[in-house]
């Protein structure tokens, strides 16, 4: 019997299921961060319209901003990876599948 990475990772339901749904909360929690950033940045580094930029405030800036698109490519590759993840093991998308198997998953059977 030949077995393929679709078919392992569908027969445990609980391992794909809780990566689908960890890769998701890292995205989620990748995104806030980088709101957040973003916010600190408007509020506290950017200098008065009036004066002119200096050396020290277009650095601050242009590190503000690469902070900020590393953070969202970050999430955007967790998403990915938890949307790969998902279509390789039940062919349907992240949300749907863990929707479908929060029953499974949480079902409990000990005595």
């Amino acid at each position: 019997m030949k077995l393929s990475l679709r078919n392992c990772l569908a027969d445990s339901h609980v391992v794909a299921s809780i990566a689908i749904a960890v890769l998701i909360v890292w995205s989620l929690e990748s995104m806030l961060r980088a709101v957040f950033y973003l916010i600190g940045t408007a509020l506290w580094n950017v200098p008065d319209l009036v004066c002119s930029f200096g050396r020290a405030d277009r650095l601050v800036l242009v590190e503000s901003m690469i902070m900020i698109g590393t953070l969202c490519l970050r999430a955007f590759c967790f998403l990915a990876a938890s949307w790969l993840l998902s279509r390789l093991a039940y062919g349907e998308g992240p949300l749907r599948t863990l929707m479908k198997y929060r029953a499974i998953v949480g079902r409990r059977n000990y005595a």
